[in-house]
């Protein structure tokens, strides 16, 4: 529970904290942050910039998949993770001033590889579960 900063993902942008590319020079980014609450079984995924104190945020659900399919990870917990909508933050808001929901049934397979008591994790995150379209 709580927020947890990104410290490396091979995740496409937004996720990595990058907002803007040029090649593979990223133009603006910002801190990422992953906040989870198990207990409303919510997930942000944040991005504060570095001007105006703005943030970006993607709000998800998740559902815990007690046996996942994929035998590699058999013994990993993992969530299925419903994505809702994304939008723009002005400093102190509550309320986005841009917001976009996702379309229905946009979702991942979150699978943990490693956690430890403070927090440090591994996640595996892609569209179906399978290794092959997995992100660090």
């Amino acid at each position: 529970d709580g927020p947890s900063r990104v410290l490396y993902t091979t995740a496409p942008n937004p996720s990595n904290g990058v907002l803007a590319s040029f090649g593979p020079l990223p133009v603006v980014w910002g801190s990422a942050f992953q906040i989870i609450d198990t207990k409303s079984r919510t997930y942000i995924n944040q991005i504060n910039l570095p001007f105006l104190g703005a943030k970006i945020k993607l709000i998800a659900t998740f559902i815990e998949l007690p046996n996942p399919t994929i035998d590699k990870y058999d013994e990993t917990n993992a969530w299925l993770v419903t994505f809702r909508d994304i939008g723009f933050y002005l400093p102190n808001s509550k309320s986005p001033i841009f917001k976009k929901e996702f379309p229905a049934n946009t979702t991942r397979v979150w699978k943990f590889g490693y956690v430890d008591e403070e927090g440090f994790r591994v996640v595996l995150a892609g569209k179906s579960g399978d290794p092959e379209d997995d992100y660090l």
